[in-house]
């Protein structure tokens, strides 16, 4: 099979892959607004074990025997920026690591001093719904944008809570590459779309669609070199 053959499996009546998005995200409204008090540390850690069962349960249910992109998820309401997403076998474990390393980070908070420690359990719960929304959407702009998102979380922590005693020049070393690789995504995304509009006079970034576009090799090789270094 190849990755045009997508489907919404049968195994499950929900969407999975939002809700596995929009949980963790949730929890970081929540906790920035209202989370400071003592009891702050047990409702996170059971906030970040609940997603951790629910990307279990995730992988329980993907089909190894597939090799189709399972559970897809597509809303048409934004148009050229339309919601769009599925998993493969590689982002059900990318997303199991990640709710592992979330919960990771909220046991370790403890040693947060309590008048902080919601602002960075926050800000780590943002981070944890801005990579698995990176893991599942096919839509390639919204990539672009949630890679965007999810670097700034990281330099607003690298910012906020790093010790090194070179912590001015790391973070800026952190902004000036990220910030390149950003840029060198973007065009090569951009790319795409133009591409793709000029052979069926609309524009398009959805990985489904980008895929049905031939490109010439040399233009292979541009685009190649900006997503692999972005």
């Amino acid at each position: 099979m190849n990755i045009t053959e997508i489907h919404w499996s049968s195994q499950i009546s929900y969407p999975i892959l939002f809700l596995l998005q929009l949980f963790p995200l949730s929890i970081a409204t929540f906790i920035y607004f209202f989370g400071k008090n003592k009891n702050l540390l047990l409702f996170s850690a059971f906030a970040s074990l609940i997603q951790l069962v629910h990307a279990l349960y995730l992988y329980s249910i993907y089909d190894i025997h597939n090799t189709a992109m399972q559970f897809a998820e597509n809303s048409g309401l934004l148009g050229l920026f339309d919601y769009h997403a599925a998993v493969d076998g590689l982002s059900v474990l990318m997303i199991i690591l990640t709710t592992v390393i979330t919960f990771m980070i909220v046991i370790y908070s403890h040693v947060i001093p309590l008048e902080n420690r919601n602002k960075l359990l926050a800000i780590s719960f943002a981070i944890e719904a801005a990579l698995i929304s990176q893991f599942v959407i096919l839509n390639l702009f919204w990539f672009v944008l949630l890679s965007a998102i999810y670097l700034a979380l990281v330099g607003l922590i690298l910012w906020k809570w790093s010790t090194s005693a070179e912590h001015d020049i790391a973070l800026t070393r952190y902004f000036q590459f990220m910030g390149l690789s950003i840029i060198l995504l973007f065009i090569g995304v951009f790319i795409l779309g133009w591409t793709y509009a000029d052979t069926y006079n609309e524009w398009s970034f959805d990985l489904i669609d980008l895929s049905k576009q031939p490109l010439s090799p040399a233009l292979q090789s541009i685009v190649f070199f900006l997503l692999f270094y972005g």
